[in-house]
């Protein structure tokens, strides 16, 4: 399996997902590429933990992610410094 095969999983995904949402058509927005932009993007986080991956691409397990924070010699500090929703994603996680 080479590298480009989950980066082709993913967009194909992704794809999928926003054709779910906006069909064949572009967004009915005043900025239809931004919208398209930004919902492909919480598309990605969505596809992403669906596989229980930080980031698919990454192919990073919030479990190991999760492990990799308590063997820090600050743990606490560690946690901090994450994005809000990642830290309240390995909340679930432990």
């Amino acid at each position: 399996m080479s590298d480009e095969h989950p980066l082709r999983h993913r967009a194909l995904a992704v794809r999928g997902l926003l054709g779910d949402v906006w069909g064949n058509g572009m967004p009915d927005t005043p900025d239809p590429w931004l919208t398209m932009t930004t919902d492909g993007i919480a598309c990605d986080d969505l596809v992403g933990r669906e596989h229980g991956y930080v980031v698919l691409g990454d192919g990073l397990a919030l479990e190991t992610l999760a492990a990799l924070l308590r063997a820090h010699p600050d743990p606490v500090a560690a946690r901090a410094a994450l994005p809000p929703a990642l830290r309240d994603r390995l909340e679930v996680t432990g």
